[in-house]
């Protein structure tokens, strides 16, 4: 594990929940995803980067994620036409 990683672990250990805005995502997502799966700390991202995405899965830190129980989806950003439409859905829904 790297210095970074090991640091990033520590820092966060103690969270419920990481979410990773800082881009550009190809330098960023894999340290933080790996930091947050050794702290064993849910992680999650709005990376709207594909290649980033494709590193992420191409990596370890999915099966790592998988083995300690913690959810870590990825390439949020890229969908957020769609969540912008669920939300609006929920929200007409709650209105009485």
């Amino acid at each position: 594990m790297s210095t970074i990683t090991r640091a990033w672990s520590a820092l966060i250990r103690n969270a419920d929940v990481v979410v990773n805005c800082a881009g550009p995502f190809y330098k960023t997502a894999v340290a933080v995803a790996r930091g947050s799966v050794e702290a064993k700390v849910n992680y999650i991202d709005i990376c709207d980067d594909y290649e980033a995405t494709e590193i992420l899965f191409a990596s370890d830190i999915d099966k790592a994620a998988k083995d300690a129980g913690i959810n870590r989806p990825d390439g949020d950003g890229v969908r957020s036409g769609t969540n912008n439409v669920l939300v609006k859905w929920y929200e007409i829904s709650w209105i009485v």
